[in-house]
């Protein structure tokens, strides 16, 4: 049985998308590669972050002023924060919640917060 020529065509077209689709992909994935300097590391440091829990560690430990940390968490006290997170190097080196508005376990409103902190990212990445 012969195909007629619009299934040869259709037939065409798909074959062209999944080689294109095959060829893009590869592409990335290699571009990635380089992008991120992937290849054999021999790196025996032990990272700091991510891993199972947040390390902690002194302000002046990561090269911040104690006082004016302290100053930041007064600041939330007057201005209503619900809680107040300070990482350095990818260490916690101050953590306030400030009652009524926070209690162990509650999650806080970050509304909008997150467009900013992604688009971060991306330009960190980029």
């Amino acid at each position: 049985m012969e195909a007629n020529a619009p299934e040869l065509r259709l037939h065409d077209a798909w074959s062209h998308r999944l080689n294109f689709f095959a060829a893009a992909l590869g592409v990335i994935a290699i571009s990635a590669a380089i992008c991120n300097g992937a290849g054999p590391t021999q790196d025996t440091t032990e990272p700091v972050w991510p891993t199972k829990e947040w390390q902690t560690s002194s302000p002046e430990e990561e090269g911040m002023d104690s006082k004016q940390l302290a100053s930041a968490v007064d600041f939330g006290t007057t201005h209503r924060f619900e809680s107040l997170l300070t990482v350095r190097h990818g260490k916690i080196v101050a953590e306030a919640g400030y009652a009524p508005y926070y209690h162990a376990g509650s999650a806080d409103r970050v509304y909008s917060v997150t467009k900013s902190v992604i688009s971060t990212l991306i330009a960190v990445a980029a």
